[in-house]
């Protein structure tokens, strides 16, 4: 993992969007370590030397975008004393700009199973 957090945070990103994308797209059994390595233009051998393993790299994402979701919500106004539509448009907006700085999280987020 230390090697990964090394990489410029391009190259980061770029991994975290491949993995996000496919594991979204097909779910974790029928998505292949080494597509996500060709969408990220590396090499499968770097996954498994970034990661270890499928499991650890899809568990890397889920505290990923927890790390993420937390992040932007402490940035957001305190919701206490908001109306029910403030507190409703504060939501929204929170979504959206979640789905906008990070386009495949989303879609991560919906395919989780717990």
């Amino acid at each position: 993992m230390k090697d990964f957090l090394s990489l410029p945070q391009e190259k980061q990103n770029k991994i975290i969007a491949s993995a996000m994308t496919l594991f979204a797209d097909v779910g974790f059994k029928k998505t292949y370590v080494s597509e996500i390595a060709a969408s990220a233009g590396i090499s499968e051998a770097l996954i498994f030397s970034y990661f270890g393993c499928k499991k650890d790299l899809y568990s890397y994402l889920v505290d990923y975008t927890d790390k993420i979701i937390k992040t932007e919500a402490q940035s957001e106004r305190d919701i206490v004393g908001m109306s029910f539509f403030e507190r409703v448009i504060t939501t929204i907006r929170f979504r959206l700009a979640i789905k906008s700085r990070f386009p495949a999280m989303n879609s991560f987020i919906e395919s989780v199973h717990i």
